[in-house]
């Protein structure tokens, strides 16, 4: 279940990198990342913090939404994600997706 959201994100980072011209390399440096890292986010590999995932969005200049699938798929649904987690972690994870979109 999990494994397709990253999978997702990753594809989604992937062609948001792409769009914005940059390299694996290029990103990463501007996420103080290696690029196999970059590469692992990209193919789903790799698991992103909440924090990764805002890094990302700045970096490559897009909404945090871009990166993110849509709710509906059960598979992709962050807000089924976030209903695993405490209560205490939903409340920071919204505050910071609701910060981002502000920008």
């Amino acid at each position: 279940m999990h494994d397709a959201l990253y999978r997702e994100v990753g594809k989604r980072v992937k062609t948001a990198r792409e769009a914005a011209k940059l390299t694996q390399e290029s990103l990463a440096n501007r996420l103080a990342l290696k690029r196999t890292s970059v590469t692992n986010i990209e193919s789903g590999r790799q698991k992103l913090l909440v924090h990764t995932l805002v890094q990302l969005a700045d970096a490559l200049q897009v909404p945090i939404e871009t990166l993110v699938p849509p709710p509906g798929d059960s598979s992709r649904d962050l807000g089924a994600l976030l209903k695993q987690r405490p209560q205490d972690e939903q409340a920071w994870v919204r505050a910071v997706l609701s910060s981002s979109s502000e920008k």
